[in-house]
């Protein structure tokens, strides 16, 4: 689509020309840059759509059920129109466990329509399933430990251990130490060290 220029010429002055609009009609075609999304609880996030058609198309987005969104409160929708170019969208403000699921961007014109879908998932925050029966017991293992006149070196192989581990040093080392202090003698606290993967508790 664009101008175009027709010029008719002999050699002899005045040259003529006409100018003429080309105007090519199509259903519309949408493309979609991120069909999938993850926002937190509370997170604001965006959904867009790209559409081009010729006459121009109404745009909209609806939800999973079906209903047409219009902005308000917590939702805003944007359009963008540049010719035969629309870009389209879709901003939730302060997300919910009932803003995840599938969104849909519409385009249509006289000559058809055409949908595309938008997943938005929970990301969930870095936590590890780890029972508090295993981290009393962890605790009290390594009180006991201290208790006795003797070093020791424990590693952990397993899998499951070494999550532990990981778990307890980056989150629950303050804890631990404090509530390992607690138990042992102001003169027999020792230094304690809890790197990952390996548990060194020096002892005299």
């Amino acid at each position: 689509m664009g101008a175009y220029l027709c010029i008719a010429s002999n050699g002899v002055p005045p040259s003529i020309s006409k100018r003429v609009i080309l105007r090519v009609q199509f259903p519309p075609m949408l493309t979609i840059a991120n069909q999938l999304e993850a926002a937190y609880i509370g997170q604001d996030v965006s959904l867009e759509c790209h559409t081009e058609a010729f006459p121009s198309s109404i745009n909209y987005w609806t939800n999973e059920k079906g209903d047409m969104i219009v902005s308000g409160e917590r939702h805003e929708t944007v359009l963008m129109d540049q010719g035969y170019t629309k870009y389209m969208m879709l901003k939730i403000h302060n997300v919910t466990n009932r803003d995840f699921g599938t969104y849909q961007c519409i385009a249509k014109n006289s000559l058809g329509e055409t949908d595309g879908l938008i997943k938005l998932e929970g990301r969930s925050k870095l936590i590890y399933n780890v029972s508090l029966s295993y981290i009393v017991l962890y605790i009290s293992f390594v009180i006991e430990i201290l208790k006795l006149d003797q070093t020791w070196d424990i590693s952990i192989d397993s899998a499951t251990g070494l999550s532990l581990l990981k778990w307890l040093d980056a989150v629950f080392t303050l804890e631990i130490v404090f509530l390992i202090q607690k138990s042992v003698p102001q003169e027999n606290r020792p230094k304690i060290f809890l790197p990952v993967g390996r548990i060194n508790c020096p002892m005299g």
